[in-house]
């Protein structure tokens, strides 16, 4: 009976999702409640980093499980970024894309090994506040963050490239 509710309420939330947004543009879904209302500070920011012929459109929500698990299962976004602890379960399994390309070799503290393949690759990218784009939004936005890229984006290096500009501290010039 209980599974019965849960899919019951997940269909009816799945009925009060978004509005679509442009086809050609990246799609972010970000999870925190100190950025609720940024909406076009962030995508400001990285479309900054990422230039005019890679738009992005951005969508905050509060901290909330069940509306992150919603919007995955519809597959709403090309990128999700949220706190850690909400996608830690997520990166032992499969349907994420490896973002090793994204971080240093050298750096492997972040690496999980895939429970189906064996294999050791990065699929939550760490976003710190201080080492990112996002060192300007002070107070309205968690010092730590997850991006994942679920594998079933249809926009995989572009994603990427949004991700790179994240990273980015800003001093280089607009990405390729």
């Amino acid at each position: 009976m209980k599974w019965i509710l849960m899919i019951g309420s997940l269909l009816l939330l799945s009925g009060c999702q978004a509005a679509a947004s442009n086809e050609d543009h990246i799609n972010i879904l970000f999870f925190a409640d100190e950025m609720m209302g940024k909406e076009k500070e962030v995508e400001q920011l990285l479309m900054e980093r990422t230039g005019p012929d890679q738009p992005v459109d951005v969508s905050i929500y509060p901290l909330s499980r069940e509306k992150f698990s919603v919007l995955l299962a519809e597959r709403a976004g090309d990128v999700y970024v949220t706190e850690p602890a909400f996608v830690q379960g997520l990166l032992t399994q499969n349907g994420l894309t490896p973002l090793d390309e994204l971080m240093p070799p050298d750096v492997q503290d972040d690496y999980t090994e895939n429970r189906k393949t064996g294999e050791r690759h990065l699929y939550g990218l760490p976003v710190q506040r201080a080492n990112s784009i996002f060192a300007s939004l002070k107070g309205e936005l968690p010092d730590e963050m997850t991006a994942i890229l679920p594998s079933f984006s249809a926009k995989q290096e572009e994603s990427k490239a949004v991700l790179r500009g994240m990273l980015d501290d800003g001093k280089e010039e607009v990405l390729e």
